[in-house]
């Protein structure tokens, strides 16, 4: 982009040349000069990737507690009772989809929307009924609608069925109904995955794509916790169980425990800058990430019902602008999605994390202490003749007598571009001062004819 830039100054300045200078020679000259760029300036491409389910970045929402976009199904509310209604419901969704969107997020997964005994929609009396207080089927048909419009996915989470053959033709029923993208099952360890392999093609007969989400990484819930919710913590054991297998479903928490932000304040530290270590690393590391709405404004909430609190859209707009740039990086970076994932560095709560995929190499660095850290890795870690750009935080880090020095304050997380390293960019000063010279002694040329005469 900055090379391109730069071709068009030279070219607008001929431009202005050629206007001054009305002889068909100045013509060629510029001709040659494009050829000579076009011959000379590599062109790199880029084939774009079919988007796979690791591709995703979900944001998972609780129906009842997000957003009220309607007043008119706002029946039996118990406002301020968690156990109770509180009005959210799928209009709210629809008006907040920008919002979404906006902050990096690729999928929306909504708790159970069905006929139900409570807001929490675990208790389903009927698969294939919208729960009157969260609207109607064609509310669910705009949301799915508008959400595709945007580029988005949506799934349903279905409750375990112990009929398990109405749970399957419940998730046929909406996939025919309103293009269903996904469904992600409760309780879906009562049968082993094999099983839901099976139903999987079974359903991608309806739909190609439609994908089933049964794996939740508890184990990477548990470790991700420890490592991030209080200072000085080492990322090994995290990293031990990170990567296992990308399709598995990532998460800080979710409906069934207590908000990061709530363990965080028990650890006496201030949550946001606890959660935007662990987010960094959630966003950054192999896995579907699934973000439980409220997280991105640090909510805070215990044990259930606790921890499903109203959604306050009043947000720390730093904050905000630390996930919506991650969330960017990690859709422009396949390595950040796909690939290999080394721990490179880790030292009393300073990491440094490397991925990769084909030729393209991004560097996570996180310091989880209390003061500024300054890390060296040699070359071999990085390649010879490499430099790394941070996409966080602006910064070029190039080699200094064989070694790459990383230099973050308390609290602090970057993600580094992998590149060859730049230096002097003689192409475009040769091209400069060539043209320059060209355009002078065509001058002195026309000078010296007119004075012939």
């Amino acid at each position: 982009m900055r090379f391109a830039l730069k071709i068009g100054i030279i070219f607008l300045q001929l431009e202005v040349w050629g206007m001054r200078v009305k002889k068909i020679w100045t013509k060629e000259l510029f001709i040659c000069f494009c050829l000579a760029v076009i011959l000379f300036v590599p062109v790199h491409t880029f084939a774009e990737e079919k988007r796979e389910w690791r591709d995703e970045v979900i944001y998972s929402i609780m129906i009842d507690r997000f957003n009220n976009g309607e007043s008119k199904n706002d029946k039996q509310l118990d406002v301020g009772n968690l156990e109770g209604y509180q009005g959210g419901d799928i209009r709210g969704i629809i008006k907040r989809l920008d919002y979404i969107k906006e902050m990096g997020f690729t999928t929306i997964m909504l708790s159970p929307l069905f006929e139900s005994e409570k807001y929490d929609g675990l208790s389903v009396r009927n698969f294939q009924k919208v729960n009157e207080h969260f609207g109607t089927e064609n509310d669910v048909k705009e949301l799915v609608n508008e959400a595709h419009k945007k580029g988005m996915k949506v799934v349903f989470q279905f409750p375990y069925e112990e009929n398990e053959q109405q749970l399957i033709d419940s998730m046929k029923w909406w996939i025919k109904e309103v293009d269903l993208d996904g469904s992600y099952v409760i309780h879906s360890e009562k049968k082993p995955r094999a099983f839901w392999d099976e139903v999987q093609k079974d359903l991608q007969k309806v739909k190609k794509d439609f994908h089933i989400m049964t794996k939740e990484d508890n184990e990477y819930y548990k470790k991700i916790v420890e490592s991030f919710s209080k200072a000085d913590m080492s990322v090994k054991p995290l990293y031990d169980v990170s990567g296992k297998e990308e399709e598995f479903a990532t998460f800080l928490d979710n409906q069934e425990t207590k908000r990061f932000a709530r363990i965080a304040k028990e650890n006496m530290y201030y949550p946001p800058s606890r959660l935007k270590l662990a987010i960094t690393y959630l966003l950054t590391s192999p896995g579907i990430p699934n973000f439980y709405y409220g997280t991105e404004i640090a909510l805070d909430g215990g044990d259930a019902p606790d921890n499903r609190r109203l959604m306050d859209f009043k947000s720390d707009e730093k904050f905000m602008q630390h996930i919506t740039k991650l969330g960017e990086l990690r859709q422009a970076r396949p390595s950040l999605r796909r690939g290999t994932f080394e721990l490179l560095y880790d030292k009393d709560g300073m990491s440094i994390l490397k991925r990769k995929y084909k030729d393209e190499v991004t560097l996570v660095a996180i310091n989880n202490t209390k003061e500024t850290k300054k890390v060296s890795l040699p070359v071999s870690a990085i390649g010879e003749k490499q430099e790394l750009r941070g996409l966080l935080e602006d910064e070029i880090i190039r080699e200094e007598n064989g070694k790459f020095y990383l230099v973050l304050k308390r609290e602090e997380s970057n993600v580094y571009k992998v590149s060859e390293e730049t230096g002097v960019n003689w192409l475009f000063i040769s091209l400069i001062v060539g043209v320059n010279v060209l355009f002078i002694a065509f001058l002195i040329a026309v000078k010296k004819k007119r004075s012939s005469v």
